[in-house]
């Protein structure tokens, strides 16, 4: 029997990064919720919907991208639905709770790793919209409030991609 050849530094490095797309999202999404569940002002029924639509975003991430083999994460479609799923949850958590901002990063680091690259643009300018309007809503209206809203949402799409294209 022949040996298997020693992994790379580049495929470790590979198989680690791998893990680590796959783990984030799980401890975004709980560190988000504890924080969230702890904070004072919530009735017992708004912590029991939090921890349900938690519980239903780890079903989600678990569902479709943990369980599935890695040739589906190389499919367009499957992982544009994946995609869009976490994003309508981020947007709901987030609405909820400012806390799951922190899962609401979810799609900005998988986006370049799990879609072609128009739609890891697409899907980046998304999350960022989900981060800076689920929480408080759309800026005021006025020019100045547009402004720096349009303004950081892009600034935040571009040095995304950017960055992803470093990796």
């Amino acid at each position: 029997m022949g040996r298997r050849p020693t992994p790379t530094e580049g495929e470790r490095w590979e198989r680690r990064f791998e893990k680590v797309l796959e783990v984030l999202p799980y401890v975004l999404l709980a560190g988000s919720a504890v924080l969230s569940l702890i904070q004072s002002g919530q009735t017992s029924r708004e912590r029991l919907v939090t921890a349900g639509l938690v519980a239903l975003a780890a079903a989600w991430l678990l569902a479709m991208y943990t369980l599935r083999p890695p040739r589906w994460r190389e499919r367009t479609v499957p992982m544009v639905v994946y995609f869009a799923g976490v994003l309508t949850l981020a947007a709901v958590l987030t609405a909820r709770s400012w806390f799951f901002v922190a899962f609401a990063v979810t799609p900005l680091i998988q986006a370049f790793f799990l879609l072609p690259t128009v739609l890891a643009f697409v899907g980046v300018f998304a999350g960022s919209v989900v981060i800076y309007t689920a929480p408080t809503g759309f800026p005021k209206p006025t020019v100045e409030a547009w402004s720096a809203w349009v303004f950081i949402i892009c600034l935040q799409t571009v040095l995304t991609g950017f960055f992803s294209f470093m990796v």
